[in-house]
């Protein structure tokens, strides 16, 4: 049942949780989040606020703007004097993610490579794979994966290219993304494609690459929502 569901977010007789550094509106956004990817919260589930505000130990007010911000990203829905609900969450959601910024990718590394700086930024690039490769520790891929892709991106040279894939690479928090099984290798698979893409420089192979690096990394997502519950 759906209430059961939610009786995750707070035992009333304990403390609440102790803010950190983050803005209160993020720490929001990833609450939300984590209780999606743990189906704590559905497709169609009203988003308990008022939990989510006393876990947290703040107002509403952040709790309001985050909520604005996911619904501006397609995360949730508000319906004005009824309340915010989980928007569609489904495999196809996650796949159209990923495609889309596959796509995006694509664009900012061939303006990588056609940028000023594509000789130095390619040794960057194979520096990172390279190291990479050699990394067992879940959270060390994800850090260097974004660490290669902020630098394709800023090499890019387009702020409104950034931007965009910034934004959406903000709808599923990086912090969770290393907890999935499988996630690990699926980054690594992505990498060492695009590295190799990179180095070859032709406009198809980056196209295929980036293509296959999202994929694997959108079903290794979605194998481990399936398993936890998240999909209705």
């Amino acid at each position: 049942m759906v209430l059961h569901r939610l009786q995750i977010i707070y035992n009333p007789r304990m403390p609440a949780a102790k803010l950190d550094r983050s803005p209160a509106s993020d720490q929001v956004s990833a609450v939300v989040w984590e209780m999606i990817f743990d189906g704590r919260l559905r497709s169609g589930d009203r988003v308990p606020q008022d939990e989510i505000a006393h876990h947290l130990g703040i107002s509403r007010i952040p709790v309001r703007e985050a909520l604005v911000r996911l619904a501006n990203e397609g995360v949730v829905i508000s319906k004005p004097h009824v309340g915010v609900f989980v928007a569609e969450f489904s495999p196809e959601v996650v796949r159209d993610h990923f495609q889309i910024y596959a796509q995006l990718q694509t664009l900012a590394a061939l303006r990588f490579l056609a940028g000023p700086d594509a000789d130095s930024g390619r040794q960057t690039i194979a520096a990172i794979g390279r190291e990479l490769a050699d990394t067992t520790d879940a959270a060390e891929v994800n850090r260097l994966s974004t660490k290669l892709a902020r630098t394709i991106n800023v090499g890019s040279g387009s702020a409104r290219l950034r931007a965009v894939l910034r934004a959406l690479g903000r709808m599923f928090p990086a912090e969770l993304y290393p907890q999935i099984p499988g996630a690990m290798a699926a980054q690594q698979h992505a990498v060492a494609l695009l590295v190799a893409a990179i180095d070859n420089g032709s406009a198809e192979s980056i196209e295929q690459a980036c293509a296959a690096g999202g994929a694997a990394r959108a079903e290794a997502m979605i194998d481990h929502l399936r398993q936890r519950g998240a999909f209705t």
